[in-house]
C-alpha cells in the first residue's frame, strides 16, 4: 500500500527533527527542498507546531545553551546564526536574555584553548593572533583586548 504525500512528509520532518532541533523555517526550506506538495507540508507543519515539535522560542534557546555549552560564542555571532535559521529579531532577543552570555568567560576559556596552538609565536603576534580567532568568534572587541592582556601577563 502506498503512504500519502503527508504521512511522508511527516515521516521526512520527524526523522530530520530526530538529528537535530530545526527552526520552523529551516524545516520548511528543507522539506520544500525534498519536493514535498506545499499542501503536505503545512498540514505536517500544523501538527508539528500543535505537538510542540516545532516551536522558535524553544529552538533558539536551545542553540544558545548549546553554543554555549560546546562551542562559546560571542552575542554578535549567536544573532547572526539564528538569523541564519530564520528566527525572528525578537525570539532571539528573548533566547539571549533568558540565557544570559558571561562573554569575558566564554572569552577567557576559548583563549586559554587556543593558546598552546600559539606559544612558539612571539607575545605581538599571539596577541594578534588570539585576537583575530576571538573576533571571528562574534565576541566584543573591548572584552577580547581586556582578557588578552590578562592572559598575556598571567602566562
Amino acid at each position: 500500500m502506498r503512504r500519502s504525500e503527508t504521512d511522508s512528509c511527516m515521516s521526512r520532518a520527524l526523522g530530520l527533527l530526530k538529528i537535530r532541533p530545526r527552526s520552523e523555517a529551516e524545516l520548511k526550506a528543507r522539506l520544500q527542498m525534498a519536493g514535498f506538495k506545499q499542501d503536505a507540508r503545512e498540514q505536517v507543519m500544523s501538527i508539528l507546531k500543535e505537538k510542540g515539535l516545532v516551536n522558535d522560542m524553544e529552538f533558539a534557546k536551545t542553540w544558545v545553551e548549546s553554543r554555549q555549552r560546546v562551542s562559546p560564542r560571542g552575542r554578535i555571532t549567536l544573532i547572526r546564526e539564528l538569523r541564519a535559521k530564520k528566527v525572528s529579531a525578537p525570539l532571539i532577543e528573548k533566547a539571549i536574555a533568558e540565557n544570559p552570555v558571561d562573554e569575558t568567560a566564554a572569552i577567557e576559556k576559548t583563549a586559554l584553548k587556543k593558546l598552546p596552538s600559539l606559544r612558539k609565536m612571539p607575545a605581538n603576534l599571539k596577541r594578534k593572533k588570539l585576537f583575530e580567532h576571538l573576533a571571528r568568534k562574534g565576541f566584543d572587541f573591548e572584552k577580547i583586548k581586556d582578557t588578552i592582556e590578562k592572559i598575556i601577563y598571567e602566562s
